[in-house]
């Protein structure tokens, strides 16, 4: 099998223009492709061509994906285009999805193709624009019941953020969240068995939760400043 592991839009284009030979190895469902990383700015063309022309090609390879909203297109935000034209569900091997500044809107478009993605493992979602907080509760919902899913980096605006309870129980081993109230935080462990390590923002402050040791759960503060 041929790995390779962190492709920007430059790589991937210039690398299918090769030979006929180099694309039909790109085309091979057995290729992995283990990174595409499109969270710092490129050139407009290059990330539109990525999103539009290239992640659409090498969508059944692709185990890890991080969308950034700060890298603009023409005034648009990446995500935005990425929706427009590729259907994430279609994504069958990605292990890890991260996306940046995402909006609400953005996040409702998202959130139905997130169960297709059974072999997802890790997600992280950090945003500080959050108006409606239904999307946050819905989205939260359906991703901590996702099956295979090991690690959740929810990390919503302060004061929007929603009770993080699954439809489900979840398998998550790893959370963190950016912000959840006392009276959720039962419910939240109830319906979580697998939890092993909480981690709840604050400000400017980590505070994370160990439940390895079930007798006795421990608690300490992160600074991350």
């Amino acid at each position: 099998m041929i790995i390779l592991e962190h492709l920007k839009p430059d790589d991937i284009r210039s690398a299918r223009n090769v030979s006929n030979r180099l694309n039909s190895i790109m085309d091979d469902y057995r290729l992995r492709i283990n990174m595409v990383d499109l969270t710092e700015q490129s050139s407009t063309n290059n990330v539109k061509n990525c999103i539009t022309k290239v992640l659409p090609l090498i969508k059944h390879q692709l185990r890890r994906l991080k969308l950034s909203n700060k890298v603009k297109v023409d005034l648009q935000d990446s995500i935005s285009i990425f929706n427009a034209n590729v259907d994430l569900g279609e994504f069958c091997r990605l292990l890890s999805l991260c996306l940046i500044d995402v909006s609400s809107w953005q996040l409702i478009n998202i959130t139905p193709h997130l169960p297709r993605l059974e072999m997802l493992t890790s997600i992280s979602i950090d945003t500080d624009e959050m108006h409606h907080p239904q999307v946050a509760i819905d989205a939260s919902a359906v991703i901590l019941a996702l099956p295979g899913l090991d690690t959740a980096v929810l990390n919503f605006h302060l004061s929007m953020s929603p009770p993080p309870v699954p439809d489900a129980l979840s398998n998550v081993r790893n959370l963190t969240l950016g912000y959840c109230k006392t009276s959720e935080l039962a419910e939240l462990i109830r319906t979580s068995p697998k939890l092993i390590k909480l981690y709840i923002r604050m400000h400017h402050w980590l505070v994370e939760l160990n439940f390895r040791n079930t007798d006795k759960i421990t608690k300490r503060c992160i600074t991350t400043v």
